[in-house]
């Protein structure tokens, strides 16, 4: 069973996980991939910063959580899964490619959301939007994490 970037954005995760133990059949193995989102004020960019703390009272407020990805291994272990193992990628914005492609989705998808909810400004999003043209940026946002483990064989 695999889930990828899909349990951060739903606020009955840990709930979820537990079912897809029961799922499993013994030996089965489960993998998450999600991300982990570097916090407020990590980036050298103000505009991505204020983007961030917008992003972050959003995803709050619908139950999400946005730097869960780095407490799954520990919430599969605490599910009485074995053999639990994680890697992290930090996903590099402003070298072009999917991580840019991915982030430039985010932003003109939730951007106009954040706009209109007054979390974000217009002009913080097209400072936001600037940044992924211009060939001096460089930042990192997120991690993304992949983490699995195994039903044991006697349940």
């Amino acid at each position: 069973m695999h889930a990828r970037a899909v349990l951060c954005h739903l606020a009955e995760r840990n709930e979820i996980l537990a079912r897809a133990f029961a799922w499993l059949a013994p030996g089965g193995w489960l993998v998450v991939e999600d991300i982990y989102t570097l916090p407020t004020g990590s980036s050298p960019y103000a505009a991505m910063n204020r983007y961030a703390a917008a992003a972050q009272r959003s995803a709050h407020k619908r139950g999400a959580d946005m730097q869960w990805g780095n407490r799954v291994p520990g919430v599969l272990a605490q599910l009485g899964f074995t053999d639990v193992g994680a890697e992290a990628q930090p996903r590099l914005l402003g070298a072009g490619g999917r991580p840019d492609d991915l982030w430039r989705i985010n932003l003109t998808q939730a951007g106009p959301h954040l706009v209109r909810d007054r979390l974000l400004t217009q002009t913080d999003l097209d400072e936001c939007l600037a940044l992924l043209d211009d060939p001096g940026f460089v930042d990192i946002r997120y991690f993304s994490i992949a983490a699995w483990g195994r039903k044991p064989l006697g349940q």
